[in-house]
């Protein structure tokens, strides 16, 4: 007689096939996640080294806010998407140049400009100046230790020397408003749900709502347009309780137009404005001025 498998046994071979086939497309699932990494890796090295390749010959002879111009134009029609640096897992560099929000686009520009002006192998640099442009002294120790606020952001570049704040210069007025919109609204913020980290965005909005801050009233703006520079990296201030600016971009002086080069969600895509940034701003009625940032020289 042939052997005789039994119900459980046969359960047994069952399942343990079954199990078989699961862990087989797990072991699948991850080895796509990591051929797809590896090729956005690869891409974004790809447009890393072209637009190197296009902006190189005249970077020696034009200003660090010159560069920053020239690279933001090299992405305009690039893919808007929000949220790009809310990866999963812990708090790491997401390095992203095939699509941008706004805040992920100044600081792409930003350090890619860098890039060229240092040296090293561009892919290392690039990842290196990204890191100390994003993070609070360069430094990734979770996720907020991310400079979530563009108040934030300019402070900490300006200790590291890689922006100045112009605002004041720029007949700018003290924004004595408070800081407090993550903490008001910290349930749309996952990484929030940890006390601890709740905590410390608190500290740093408690910290930043009693700093010197300034702005450049909308009024303003018109008046002061000649003085801003090509590169000039522009955060618009909001209405928005609880915020300090809710916008980011740069300017582009083009002949007689300053143009407004930004990462649009309305639009989709990273784009020059047609008319003057004073017109864009006009049209947004909870824009209620400008701080502007001017980049500095690598080594100021």
């Amino acid at each position: 007689m042939g052997s005789r498998v039994t119900r459980r046994r046969f359960f047994q071979v069952a399942g343990a096939a079954a199990g078989t086939v699961a862990l087989g497309q797990m072991f699948s699932g991850r080895m796509l996640d990591v051929a797809r990494a590896q090729a956005q890796v690869h891409s974004d090295d790809a447009i890393l080294r072209k637009v190197i390749e296009e902006i190189q010959p005249a970077a020696m002879h034009v200003s660090m806010g010159e560069i920053v111009a020239l690279v933001g134009r090299q992405f305009v029609g690039s893919t808007y998407a929000a949220h790009t640096l809310e990866a999963d897992g812990e708090e790491h560099l997401v390095v992203n140049l095939r699509s941008f929000d706004c805040v992920t686009f100044i600081e792409s520009t930003l350090a890619l400009a860098r890039t060229l002006r240092l040296p090293g192998p561009p892919e290392e640099v690039f990842r290196s100046e990204l890191q100390r442009i994003r993070y609070r002294g360069g430094t990734i120790n979770g996720y907020t230790s991310r400079l979530h606020y563009f108040s934030d952001w300019l402070s900490d570049n300006e200790k590291k020397g890689i922006v100045r704040d112009m605002t004041r210069m720029l007949d700018g007025v003290r924004d004595k408003r408070g800081i407090h919109y993550m903490s008001s609204h910290r349930s749309s913020y996952r990484q929030l749900a940890l006390d601890r980290a709740a905590e410390a965005v608190a500290a740093t909005e408690k910290r930043l709502s009693v700093m010197p801050r300034f702005l450049v009233p909308a009024a303003k703006i018109s008046s002061i347009v000649s003085r801003l520079e090509n590169g000039d990296l522009i955060g618009v201030a909001t209405a928005i309780d609880g915020l300090d600016v809710s916008h980011t971009g740069m300017v582009v002086v083009d002949g007689s137009v300053t143009r407004f080069l930004h990462a649009s969600e309305s639009t989709g895509v990273v784009e020059l404005t047609q008319g003057s940034l004073v017109g864009y701003l006009d049209e947004h009625a909870r824009a209620t001025g400008i701080i502007v940032a001017r980049p500095l020289e690598t080594g100021v």
